[in-house]
């Protein structure tokens, strides 16, 4: 785990995000049935970790910094307007809560970068758009409920902190927001971090210079997640095992 005092003033990547959203609203259907059929079986990592293997690491900025170069709430709002989530579900935009009053308690941002690299044979095995698709959110699903989990955990540790998930919460069948109603789960609900306009695609890039890839006619090398975990304070770095490997 490193603080990144430096970080570069790259563009907004907006051909990434214009995939990002493209498939979010062909595979959002797909997304809820794979979580489903996981939580019906009792298991969250139903894919066998021979498949794949998960690095986590962890870096951190000074909040007002990651503010400067990385949040963009404007434009990206833009591009969550047209995702199938947009005021669907309470971890994504808009937000009912005060989102600078919500930043504004916090002196620390930590990013939590799963890296989820495939199995040579498990690339050639899903050879169909639709084996690569159930694979993808399955395996994708997975590591984030188990990061989530984590995270909660370590905010037991840190009274003040709150984490951010990456992409929206997954935790119920169907979130209650589209039908006006009020949230099952809110002990366990947490905002999507990209929900505040940070950028995420930028953010991967610059802190652990890995390339957001996609899913196109074949299973990509590996998938990455990106976290959140808000403090007050600098995080011991012994809290951090378990979760950073």
């Amino acid at each position: 785990m490193e603080y990144n005092a430096s970080v570069s003033n790259d563009s907004f990547r907006h051909e990434c995000m214009g995939k990002l959203c493209a498939q979010i609203m062909e595979d959002t259907r797909l997304e809820d049935r794979v979580i489903r059929a996981a939580k019906m079986a009792g298991a969250v990592q139903r894919t066998k970790m021979m498949d794949y293997t998960v690095k986590t690491h962890v870096k951190y900025l000074p909040m007002q910094v990651i503010r400067d170069k990385y949040q963009d709430r404007e434009k990206h709002l833009g591009y969550c307007k047209h995702c199938p989530r947009y005021g669907k579900k309470w971890s994504c935009p808009p937000l009912s809560i005060d989102e600078e009053a919500f930043l504004g308690q916090y002196a620390w941002v930590y990013l939590v970068c799963s890296k989820i690299e495939l199995d040579s044979e498990l690339i050639k095995q899903k050879d169909t758009p639709e084996k690569i698709k159930a694979m993808g959110w399955e395996i994708m699903s997975a590591v984030k409920l188990d990061v989530d989990a984590k995270l909660r955990q370590l905010e037991d540790k840190l009274p003040g902190s709150v984490s951010l998930s990456a992409t929206a919460c997954n935790l119920c069948e169907e979130c209650t927001r589209k039908d006006g109603g009020i949230c099952r789960q809110p002990d366990k609900l947490r905002y999507a971090i990209d929900a505040f306009g940070f950028t995420i695609v930028e953010l991967t890039k610059d802190l652990f210079n890995i390339d957001i890839l996609w899913s196109s006619d074949h299973l990509p090398e590996y998938y990455t997640l990106v976290h959140g975990f808000l403090t007050r304070e600098e995080v011991p770095e012994s809290l951090w095992q378990g979760i950073a490997r």
